[in-house]
This record gives C-alpha cells, sequence and structure tokens, in this order.
C-alpha cells in the first residue's frame, strides 16, 4: 500500500515537473514570436525608408538629366550663336591685329567721295538675302553690273560698291561728275577711295615698309634683322584698307561672282574671309574660271545688257555654238 502512494506521489511530480516544463517552453516561444514581430515591424520602416530614398534619388536624378538635357541644348544654342559671333569677331580680331592692304603703286585714280551716294554701303549683316541658292544684296540702288570693291578698317562689316560697267564685258563704263581721262591712270578704280591726302600718306606706309624690307635684306646680324621686319610689319599694319576686289552683279540671279582682282591693292586670296561673302561665288584673280564662269551665266541666265554689248555677246555665243 505504501509502495502504491509513493508510486503515484512519483507520478504526480513528473507530470508537474512535464507540465511546468511545457508551460516554460510557451513563455519562451511567446516571447521569440514577439521579439521577431517587434524586429519585423522595425525592419519595414527601413525597408520603406529605403525605397523611398531610392525613389528620391531616381527623381533627382530624372530631374538632373532632364536639366542637363536642357542644359546641353542651351549649350548648343548658346554655341552656335557664339560661333557666329566668334567669326565675326575673327574677322574683326584679324582686321585689328595684322591683315592690311597698302597700295602697291602710287599712281591716285580719279578719288570719289566714299560717303558720297556714288559708293553704295553693303552691310553684310542686313542687306544680303538668299533666295532659291541664289545671293541678293539689298541695298537700294544695286543694279546690274561690274563693280569695284573695297572693305575698310573703319567699319569691316561694310563692303563699298562702285560700279565701274554696265555689263560684265567692260562695256558703257559709268561715269561720274569728277571722272576725266588723262595719261595717269584718270579712270575711276580701287584708289578711289581715297582722297588726294589719304593716297599720299598710304604710299609713303608702303614706301616705308618697303624700305625697311629692304634694309633688313642687307642686315646680318639675326636680331636685327628681326626687328626692322617687325618695324615693316608695324607700319604696314596701319594702312586702313582690309579688302579690294571686283563683284559681278546680275538683278536677276543675284551675286555672280566676287574676285580679288585690284592692281592698286593685290588683296591675297587667302585673306577672302575677311570680306562676309559666300565662299563659293569667290574665284581668284586671273583665273580661268573667271571666263567659265561668265559664260555658264549667259547659257543659263543671259544678263540685262546695255546696247553697246551685244557684239561681244554673241561673239561669245558662236563661241559656244548657239
Amino acid at each position: 500500500m505504501i509502495q502504491e502512494d509513493y508510486v503515484v506521489l512519483r507520478c504526480n511530480r513528473v507530470s508537474l515537473i512535464i507540465k511546468i516544463i511545457i508551460l516554460i517552453y510557451i513563455y519562451i516561444m511567446e516571447k521569440t514570436s514577439s521579439k521577431r514581430k517587434s524586429k519585423r515591424s522595425k525592419s519595414r520602416p527601413l525597408q520603406k525608408s529605403r525605397s523611398s530614398q531610392k525613389s528620391k534619388k531616381s527623381r533627382s536624378s530624372q530631374r538632373s538629366s532632364q536639366k542637363s538635357r536642357s542644359s546641353q541644348k542651351s549649350r548648343s544654342s548658346q554655341r552656335s550663336r557664339s560661333s557666329q559671333r566668334s567669326r565675326s569677331s575673327q574677322r574683326s580680331s584679324s582686321i585689328k591685329e595684322n591683315i592690311y592692304e597698302c597700295p602697291k603703286t602710287p599712281s591716285h585714280q580719279v578719288g570719289i567721295d566714299r560717303d558720297s551716294e556714288h559708293w553704295l554701303k553693303v552691310n553684310t549683316l542686313k542687306d544680303l538675302s538668299i533666295n532659291q541658292g541664289n545671293h541678293y544684296i539689298k541695298t537700294p540702288g544695286i543694279s546690274t553690273g561690274l563693280y569695284v570693291m573695297i572693305v575698310l578698317k573703319e567699319n569691316p562689316e561694310i563692303i563699298y560698291l562702285l560700279k565701274e560697267f554696265d555689263d560684265f564685258f567692260y562695256n558703257r563704263q559709268t561715269r561720274y561728275p569728277r571722272d576725266v581721262y588723262n595719261e595717269d591712270m584718270g579712270m575711276i578704280g580701287h584708289s578711289s577711295i581715297y582722297t588726294d591726302d589719304e593716297m599720299e600718306m598710304e604710299w609713303t606706309k608702303e614706301n616705308t615698309a618697303r624700305l625697311l624690307e629692304s634694309e633688313a635684306s642687307s642686315e646680318k646680324n639675326k636680331k636685327k634683322k628681326k626687328k626692322l621686319l617687325k618695324k615693316a610689319k608695324r607700319v604696314r599694319n596701319q594702312c586702313l584698307l582690309v579688302y579690294a576686289g571686283q563683284l559681278y552683279y546680275d538683278t536677276n540671279t543675284g551675286i555672280v561672282m566676287w574676285t580679288n582682282h585690284s592692281g592698286h591693292f593685290q588683296a591675297k586670296a587667302e585673306n577672302r574671309y575677311l570680306v562676309n561673302l559666300p565662299d563659293n561665288l569667290f574665284i581668284p584673280m586671273s583665273s580661268k574660271k573667271i571666263q567659265e564662269r561668265l559664260e555658264e551665266h549667259i547659257i543659263n541666265s543671259p544678263p540685262t545688257s546695255p546696247v553697246s554689248s551685244p557684239g561681244k555677246v554673241n561673239k561669245l555665243l558662236r563661241k559656244l555654238g548657239m
């Protein structure tokens, strides 16, 4: 009997211990689950914050990319504008620095006041237009003919035009009030842009530069030679003229061509960029292409010619087999 009671007590104790262990286990499990939940709840806002940060970064990157695109567009437009400005500034800087043409002969053609109505002032920034590939001059008074062309340092954007002939074949020379013929080149020409005093001063500069160059050629000391050549260049840089040539113009088709033809100034072909005219219409002085361009122009669009010129035109047409 006693043994049975002992066994019962022992069983009760074991069952109690098992219950206690189970309760402890449940308690521990509840604790761990609550901790996990709290960790999850804490990690979610972090993830949200990280994702929001990422979205903010992406938005900011999109905004910055849009800004960069717009800035690139504005930069490209600014570059195109600045390139146009730089071209004109390049011309003006070259003109200011060292590219001038002095007269190569002291003889002075009949002077015609450059402020008078006889000289057409073509503003290359306003008076030039393009229509169907043709380049037109909008300056009032322009007509078909062959023109003396001058660009001066005082205003390099202006081209001075003085009409020599009414057509392209040196027929019907234009007469001006002071135009008289004499043995010493009394006709109009490129030096007509200057007064007598200006021409005398311009030739003095050229003659002085030549004397300095002659002295430099006989100088054996390299430093002295270099100084003399620099002086000659400095003297020439004081001349007033930038470029000289001829312009062929037809009121029907616009500018036919322009050249550097000038016996007085002999402007260099490589400096033609100083004149703001279409480069594809430039032909160097004494080139065979001048005659070819005239023949091509007559075939495609006969120019308005005066009464005295049909003889030459007909000869040229017969030569072309027309």
